[in-house]
């Protein structure tokens, strides 16, 4: 297929599309990350006041670590089916 013959995007849907993708793949991760100091305050045990961030946090839960696993798991496994699923239906 030259470029002559390639389909017009007049709206520019693919770029949308791309765009929300990006989006919908990147906010979640960004909600965990600005997260991280507040739950490592909660889930540390501490009834006492909150820290003022000079101590350092105990991590007993590693949540940092863990939300970076189990956020990152979804995208691996779609990936690999993907890419196992993609010649099997291809495009046409």
């Amino acid at each position: 297929m030259d470029l002559k013959s390639s389909p017009e995007d007049k709206f520019y849907f693919v770029q949308i599309i791309f765009f929300v993708l990006g989006v919908g793949v990147l906010l979640p991760w960004n909600f965990f990350i600005n997260s991280i100091p507040y739950f490592e305050d909660r889930l540390s045990g501490n009834t006492s006041a909150p820290s003022n961030g000079t101590e350092p946090a105990v991590d007993d839960w590693r949540f940092a670590n863990w939300m970076t696993l189990l956020s990152m798991l979804p995208l691996l496994l779609f990936t690999c089916l993907n890419s196992i699923l993609y010649p099997r239906y291809g495009t046409r």
